[in-house]
C-alpha cells in the first residue's frame, strides 16, 4: 500500500524554496516495496532518481506542492507523521527478520544490505575530508561489495572498525560509524552461520 504523510515544513533548504513537503512510501518491505513505490511515483510524474534512502526502511520520495494532491487522487492513503514513522519501524523489523534467515550469498544480493554498505562508504569518505584517513577503507569496502565476496567484505569492515577504534577521542559521529560498521560485520557472521545451519555444518 502507498501512503503519504501530511505536508509539513521541516526547516530544510528545499522547504524554504519549495514549501511544505510530504513523504511518499510503500508499506511493503524490501524489493517489493521499492517496485510498488517507484511505479506509483512515476504515475504522478516523478523520477526514480529522486528516490531517497533506497534499500532502507526509510525509502521514500519527497513530495512538494501539487504532487501531494496528485498522490491522493492516484490512491495514496493519507497518514500522520506518527503513522508513517510506525510504517518505517514495521518495515525495518520485517527486513531484519528476513535478513536473519539469509545466507551470505543472499545477504550480498540484498538491496537493503548493499544500500547500507554503500552509505557507510559515503560516510567514511566524508570523514576522510574531515582529516581522518578512512578513504582507503571505503575503497576496499566498495571493491569487496562489488565482487559480492562476503569474506572480503567482512575483512574490510573489520579493518575499518579497528582504524576507528585506534582513533584518539573519537567524535560521536565516528562512534556511530563504528556502530554501523560493527553491525554490518555481525550480519555477515549471522548469514555465515545461517548457511552452515542449512548445510548441517559447524561454526566459523
Amino acid at each position: 500500500m502507498i501512503v503519504i504523510d501530511r505536508p509539513l515544513d521541516y526547516g530544510a533548504g528545499l522547504n524554504s524554496a519549495l514549501g511544505k513537503s510530504s513523504h511518499l512510501c510503500s508499506t511493503l518491505p524490501g524489493d517489493a516495496g521499492r517496485v510498488e513505490l517507484v511505479t506509483f511515483a512515476k504515475s504522478i510524474g516523478m523520477r526514480e532518481a529522486w528516490l531517497q534512502k533506497p534499500g532502507t526502511r526509510h525509502e521514500h520520495f519527497d513530495v512538494f506542492g501539487k504532487r501531494y494532491e496528485r498522490a491522493i487522487a492516484a490512491g495514496a492513503s493519507e497518514v500522520t507523521r506518527q503513522e508513517i514513522v510506525a510504517v518505517w519501524k514495521a518495515k525495518g523489523a520485517a527486513m531484519e527478520e528476513a535478513r536473519a534467515r539469509m545466507t551470505e550469498e543472499e545477504l550480498m544480493a540484498d538491496a537493503s544490505f548493499v544500500a547500507r554498505v554503500e552509505n557507510l562508504c559515503v560516510v567514511l569518505d566524508r570523514a576522510s575530508r574531515a582529516r581522518h584517513s578512512y578513504d582507503q577503507h571505503a575503497s576496499t569496502i566498495r571493491v569487496a561489495l562489488a565482487s559480492r565476496d562476503a569474506n572480503e567484505l567482512h575483512f574490510a569492515l573489520r579493518n575499518a572498525c579497528r582504524a576507528i577504534e585506534g582513533h584518539n577521542n573519537p567524535s560521536s559521529a565516528l562512534r556511530e560509524v563504528h556502530r554501523q560498521t560493527y553491525s554490518l560485520r555481525y550480519e555477515i557472521d549471522e548469514a555465515y552461520r545461517q548457511g552452515l545451519s542449512r548445510e548441517g555444518g559447524g561454526d566459523r
